[in-house]
C-alpha cells in the first residue's frame, strides 16, 4: 500500500527512472565519502547530546536499554523502527542534525516508559518529583531553544553587510563578493533599487583577477571554514592594497571559544554554547580596492 500511494503522489520517480537513479547516485557519493569518518561518532559526540541535553539523553538511553532488556510487544514496535534508522544515519559519512529529529518523539517515549516503572508513592510526592524531573529533563533544551531563537531574531551580518552596501556605495558599482555559502546577498535587481552589479570571485584559492571593481566583500568564519574563508594570498593582498570600511562580526570578541557549531550545517548559528555570539552570519568584511590592485 505504502508503495502504491509513493507511485501516485510522486509518478516523476517512475516515469524518469534514469534520472532518478542518476540523483541518487550523486547522494551516494556525497553521504558515503570513504575517507570520511562515520556520523556515528558527530551524533554521540555533539548531536544527542547538544539537542537533547545529556540529562534527557540519560534517561532515554536507560529507558532504550530497558526496552531492549524486556522486549515487550510495545518494544519490539518501538525497536522496529528506532536500531535500523540509527544504524543507517550512523553509518552515513555526513552527520546533520536533523538526520535525528525522527528519533526524538521514541526517545521521549522510552524515557517516559522508565519512569512511568519507577515505584509508585503518594499523589503528593508524585507531583514534586514530576516537576523536578520536567525541569531537569526538558529544561536545558527549553533554554537552548530560547536562546537560539534569540540569535535567529538577530539581524544576521550578511543582511547588516548587505544594508551598508545599499547605504554607502553608488548604485551599478561592481562589487567583487567571495563565492560561498556564507556570501552576503547584493542585490543586482534594477527594479528594487538600489541595485548594483556583484561579481562573484574565488577567495578560497586566489584573488580576484579581473580590475575595475572598487569593492571587495569577503566572509570568513573559525568553526565553518568549509563554507567562509579567504587564502592566505587574498589576505596578504588585501593587507597590501586594500583598505578596509566595515567588519560585521556576529561574536561580541574576535570569535566565540564557547560557541559549538555543527560543521556538517553551514547555519552560521551555534548548535550550543550561546554565549559569546550576538548574531548569525560569519565575519564579514568590506574592503575598498586601490586602482589596479586587481590587476
Amino acid at each position: 500500500g505504502m508503495t502504491v500511494v509513493f507511485a501516485l503522489t510522486s509518478p516523476y520517480v517512475f516515469l524518469r527512472q534514469a534520472a532518478v537513479l542518476r540523483d541518487l547516485s550523486t547522494l551516494m557519493n556525497l553521504h558515503y565519502q570513504p575517507e570520511s569518518e562515520s556520523a556515528l561518532w558527530t551524533h554521540l559526540e555533539l548531536t544527542l547530546p547538544g539537542g537533547l541535553g545529556w540529562s534527557f539523553l540519560g534517561v532515554a538511553l536507560a529507558g532504550l536499554l530497558r526496552a531492549l532488556w524486556l522486549r515487550r510487544a510495545a518494544d519490539w514496535v518501538l525497536l522496529a523502527f528506532f536500531l535500523p534508522y540509527f544504524v543507517f544515519i550512523s553509518g552515513l559519512s555526513s552527520a546533520f542534525p536533523r538526520y535525528v529529529v525522527p528519533l526524538t518523539p521514541l526517545f521521549a517515549m522510552l524515557g517516559a516508559d522508565l519512569i512511568n516503572a519507577l515505584p509508585r508513592t503518594s499523589m503528593r510526592a508524585r507531583s514534586v518529583i514530576f516537576v523536578v524531573a520536567l525541569v531537569a529533563l526538558c529544561g536545558p533544551s527549553l533554554w537552548s531553544s530560547i536562546q537560539f531563537d534569540r540569535l535567529a531574531c538577530a539581524t544576521d551580518t550578511r543582511l547588516q553587510a548587505a544594508e551598508w552596501i545599499a547605504q554607502n556605495v553608488a548604485p551599478q558599482t561592481e562589487i567583487f563578493v567571495c563565492r560561498g555559502y556564507g556570501s552576503p546577498h547584493i542585490n543586482k535587481d534594477r527594479r528594487r533599487p538600489p541595485a548594483f552589479r556583484p561579481i562573484i570571485v574565488n577567495c578560497f584559492t586566489g584573488r580576484p583577477k579581473r580590475t575595475a571593481a572598487p569593492y571587495l566583500i569577503t566572509h570568513e568564519h573559525p568553526s565553518l571554514s568549509n563554507y567562509s574563508r579567504i587564502s592566505d594570498e587574498v589576505r596578504t593582498w588585501l593587507e597590501e592594497r586594500g583598505e578596509l570600511l566595515a567588519v560585521f562580526n556576529p561574536f561580541e570578541n574576535s570569535e566565540s571559544s564557547e560557541a559549538i557549531f555543527h560543521k556538517s550545517d553551514a547555519f552560521y548559528l551555534p548548535f550550543f554554547g550561546f554565549a559569546g555570539v550576538e548574531r548569525g552570519g560569519p565575519i564579514v568584511r568590506i574592503w575598498k580596492l586601490k586602482n589596479g590592485s586587481s590587476s
